[in-house]
């Protein structure tokens, strides 16, 4: 579960939805596979190697 960057401003309805619901604005459907912490971890990857920050 996730939420998304104060940078993204769309779908701001659906948005609320899901955190009233489940507490997060979204959620992977799967761990494609993987461990959930080898997929985080995996994914911190991505983020570092592409962020523009």
């Amino acid at each position: 579960m996730f939420n998304y960057s104060q940078k993204n401003q769309n779908h701001k309805t659906i948005r609320k939805i899901n955190v009233t619901i489940a507490g997060s604005e979204a959620a992977l459907p799967d761990t494609y596979g993987l461990k959930a912490k080898d997929l985080a971890h995996l994914m911190n990857e991505y983020k570092h190697k592409y962020s523009t920050n």
